[in-house]
């Protein structure tokens, strides 16, 4: 139940927010006067314990923002692995291309050179 005593404690914790310009308040600047207190507001915030600063939230964060770019860093680092290998088959099939293409040449000038020159014309 609800005493008068918690009211007007919940009513005058209320009024301490919501009097102070935005400016002013601070995260944490409550918190050992909000966490000791009898009544609702003290009850919930032991029962919870969540109550954070604002330097809690920029750490918490800062770590958040440390593992996404530990993360992105790891698959750019697998994708250009990826990419390395890719380019060196490129590189295995175009040298390989190349050589097929020399020899094709050379077959096809040794083949042709074996005619004499007057078939030459109708080849």
């Amino acid at each position: 139940m609800r005493s008068d005593e918690d009211s007007n404690f919940i009513g005058s914790e209320i009024n301490q927010y919501v009097e102070k310009p935005y400016q002013e308040l601070k995260a944490g600047k409550y918190k050992v006067n909000h966490v000791n207190s009898k009544g609702l507001v003290g009850e919930y915030l032991r029962k919870e314990g969540k109550l954070k600063t604002i330097s809690d939230h920029v750490e918490e964060g800062a770590q958040d923002t440390n593992k996404i770019v530990a993360k992105l860093i790891n698959e750019i680092g697998m994708k250009n692995e990826n990419l390395d290998e890719l380019h060196y088959k490129y590189n295995e099939k175009t040298m390989s291309l190349s050589r097929m293409l020399e020899e094709k040449d050379m077959l096809h000038h040794a083949f042709y050179e074996g005619f004499p020159p007057r078939i030459m014309r109708f080849v």
